[in-house]
C-alpha cells in the first residue's frame, strides 16, 4: 500500500476505506460501527484462545464488556484521539489495527496496536493494514508526532515488520511480560512520523 492511497478526511462508523486484493483473497478495510460488538467480541476471544502475542492469554470478554469497549472507541473516534482499521475477507472480521493518542504531556504520541487472524497470517495482510492505519492516523490525529509500539521479543515475524516499515526500537524490558509458561522480554519501539 502506497502512502498516497485514497485517504478519508473524517472518520465515519462502518465506512469502506479500501477495498484490496492481496494473494488472491478481497479485503475490505473498513471503520467500526457499533453493530460490530458481536463480531469483535468472538474475534478477541478467539485470539485470546491461542495464548500468543497478544496480553489476553485465555481470558474471555464479555458482550456487555466488548460493547463498553466499541463504545469508548468510537466516542475516542469522533474526539479524532484514535482511529481503528477492522479487516474483513468474506464477511469474516480477519484483523484490526488502531492507533490511541496518549494524553497530557505525551499527547503528541500514538500507541499501535494490530492482529491478525491465525489462518489469515503470512499472505502480507498484517503489512498492508499496518501501513493503511499508518496513513489513517496521519490523517486522522492531528496531534500525532510519534508512533510507538511494544512487541514481546520472541515475536520475530512483526519485529522484522515493524523494522520494514521504518519502526525503531528503542529500549527492552527483561521479563517484561508474564505467560503462564514463564517470560518474555517486552520490546519497545518508534517511528517519527511528524
Amino acid at each position: 500500500m502506497a502512502e498516497s492511497a485514497k485517504i478519508i478526511n473524517m472518520i465515519k462508523p462502518g465506512q469502506v476505506i479500501q477495498k484490496k486484493i492481496i494473494s488472491d483473497q478481497e479485503y475490505i478495510f473498513r471503520y467500526p460501527q457499533e453493530d460490530d460488538v458481536g463480531l469483535l467480541c468472538a474475534y478477541i476471544n478467539e485470539l485470546s484462545q491461542e495464548r500468543t502475542f497478544i496480553r489476553f492469554q485465555g481470558e474471555e470478554v464479555t458482550l456487555e464488556a466488548e460493547e463498553k469497549y466499541v463504545t469508548a472507541n468510537l466516542r475516542k473516534m469522533a474526539e479524532r484521539e484514535k482511529v481503528v482499521i477492522l479487516v474483513f475477507a468474506d464477511d469474516i472480521l480477519v484483523g484490526s489495527a488502531e492507533v490511541t493518542m496518549k494524553e497530557k504531556t505525551e499527547k503528541h504520541r500514538g500507541l499501535i496496536g494490530v492482529t491478525i487472524k491465525k489462518d489469515y497470517r503470512d499472505r502480507g495482510l498484517g503489512s498492508e493494514l499496518l501501513q493503511l492505519v499508518v496513513v489513517q492516523a496521519k490523517q486522522e490525529l492531528p496531534n500525532l508526532e510519534i508512533l510507538e509500539l511494544r512487541v514481546y521479543a520472541n515475536n520475530d515475524r512483526a519485529i522484522h515488520l515493524y523494522k520494514k516499515l521504518g519502526f525503531k526500537g528503542f529500549g527492552r524490558l527483561p521479563r517484561g511480560i508474564k505467560r503462564d509458561d514463564g517470560y518474555v522480554d517486552r520490546i519497545y519501539m518508534f517511528k517519527n512520523v511528524k
